[in-house]
């Protein structure tokens, strides 16, 4: 059917359940021409790849013909189930990680990579909901307590519960390199400058202030009801987690450029506009790619990357060096600032240097740190398992920026 087709539009948004594609094939029923034979009431699937990569899994749900000779096929991932399937959900003392598995197990959706969630909820009881409302409500739960924040996705037909800042800091999107347009909007109207939590009696349990914004904007506040099982600890880190995430501005970049088809909704790209002065991490709020020929652009709407910005006590400070080659350690042993950075990142994460200690050389104690944090983080980056090699993966699980080809 690929002969067939002459456009292909994929898109996805933050926070909704699926991501969709849209194909519009040529339908003419001349003499000897071929024609796709689609029924969406058969439950077709549609796997797209692109230059060999897989991108898009899912079934067809809707078909449009036209005058003009044209079938349109619009398709969405396994996430749709998780929208269009209702039941009741009762949960206690169960993560956010748990409610996913049984919610996927439930409607027989496949799963894959499950992140561990940790917080466990004390109750959550949703009547006559669907599985994304539960899974979007033990997911907002998880993040008020641990500040910590998760999404799912499909991929290659599996959903998947991942740490959204385990994904941030991998591509680079540059003005004189690939960017071609962009806009930029700041807005303070859904700006909290007090946060409230109150028990189901009303009474504050716990509350939270921003005294520097608030002598900028004046008072802006938000109750919110929480579990009286909460302890005075996990109520205090709540509000202060919810006003670090609610006194800022929201700013948003509307960005247009070519190629990154991996690049979707959830992920976080570095972007570089001298004009703005903007050198920093967003979060890709929406984003939507097309291939017309062999051209593939996409157009992407950026918030600012919040989790970046918050310190958390067992995580080292994030690294904005952008490297731009994979190192590895040879006989002639690379040398640089990519591998002094390199070197500072696993050192502030307690990696052993040895004597040579951050030298910007590749040598083989650096290869011997590099191997144990590929183990330590679950990296299995060559064919037999870990190489060693600090490419796209692993400079991103130093919190780095990767800006090679």
């Amino acid at each position: 059917m690929s002969a067939l087709v002459s456009n292909v539009k994929w898109s996805g948004r933050r926070g909704a359940a699926a991501r969709s594609i849209s194909v519009t094939l040529i339908d003419d029923d001349g003499y000897g021409h071929a024609r796709p034979e689609i029924d969406v009431e058969d439950g077709v699937q549609c796997v797209f790849s692109w230059k060999g990569v897989e991108l898009f899994r899912g079934m067809f749900m809707r078909q449009d013909q036209s005058k003009q000779k044209t079938t349109s096929l619009t398709a969405y991932d396994d996430g749709i189930r998780l929208s269009n399937n209702e039941d009741t959900f009762t949960y206690e003392n169960k993560t956010a990680s748990e409610i996913f598995i049984d919610v996927c197990k439930r409607f027989g959706i496949p799963y894959g990579e499950v992140a561990d969630t940790k917080y466990r909820i004390p109750e959550l009881i949703k009547p006559k909901t669907t599985g994304w409302d539960v899974i979007c409500d033990a997911l907002s739960l998880t993040y008020k307590a641990k500040g910590v924040r998760y999404y799912a996705i499909c991929v290659e037909g599996k959903m998947r519960l991942l740490e959204r800042r385990e994904n941030l800091l991998q591509w680079v999107i540059e003005t004189g390199q690939n960017l071609e347009d962009y806009t930029r909007t700041k807005s303070i109207e859904k700006v909290k400058t007090r946060i409230k939590a109150l028990s189901k009696e009303d009474t504050v349990l716990a509350e939270a202030t921003n005294a520097e914004v608030e002598k900028k904007l004046g008072i802006f506040q938000e109750i919110t009801s929480v579990d009286d099982e909460m302890n005075s600890a996990q109520l205090n880190k709540m509000v202060k987690t919810m006003l670090a995430a609610n006194s800022r501005p929201e700013q948003s970049l509307s960005v247009s450029t070519s190629g990154m088809p991996e690049v979707v909704s959830g992920v976080g790209v570095y972007i570089i506009i001298d004009h703005l002065v903007v050198s920093e991490t967003f979060y890709v709020e929406d984003d939507s790619h097309e291939v017309n020929g062999n051209r593939q652009s996409m157009k992407l709407k950026l918030i600012t990357a919040a989790d970046i910005e918050e310190e958390f006590d067992d995580e080292p400070p994030v690294c904005t060096f952008v490297f731009k080659r994979i190192l590895y350690y040879k006989s002639s042993m690379m040398r640089g600032d990519d591998v002094k950075h390199m070197q500072e990142e696993l050192h502030k994460r307690g990696y052993d240097l040895g004597k040579p200690g951050i030298d910007g050389i590749f040598g083989k104690i650096t290869d011997k740190a590099v191997r144990k944090f590929q183990g330590d983080v679950g990296l299995l980056t060559g064919k037999s398992g870990i190489d060693g090699h600090v490419g796209p993966k692993t400079v991103g699980k130093l919190g780095c920026v990767w800006g090679g080809k």
